[in-house]
């Protein structure tokens, strides 16, 4: 009987090592928490454009350039909201003789 325990168990070894490999290959999702604006404001981090202080006229060009097109409001409502989430960090400039908020990944 226990030589029937170490095939079974053996079989159920290999079943969860190639089970585990199927899941290391899956590619990284912007989760499903995130639709409209924020799923592809979500994009915009991943693929790095946060990786450097981005304005909200930045954000809205480079969302633009990728047929994304949102109000100045609605950008910049959403810019908050990832602020708050803690997703990203906003950090006040002054640029041309004014202070603006430009946004940074957060971790």
């Amino acid at each position: 009987m226990s030589e029937e325990i170490r095939k079974i168990l053996k079989n159920y070894e290999k079943r969860i090592s190639a089970l585990e490999a199927i899941l290391k290959k899956k590619p990284k999702r912007i989760p499903r928490e995130f639709k409209g604006i924020y799923a592809d404001i979500m994009e915009l981090v991943n693929e790095g454009v946060f990786d450097n202080p981005q304005s909200l006229a930045e954000v809205a060009k480079e969302l633009r350039i990728r047929a994304r097109h949102y109000s100045y409001d609605h950008i910049g409502v959403a810019l908050l909201r990832l602020v708050r989430k803690r997703i990203l960090r906003r950090i006040p400039e002054k640029r041309e003789g004014r202070e603006i908020f430009t946004y940074i990944r957060a971790t």
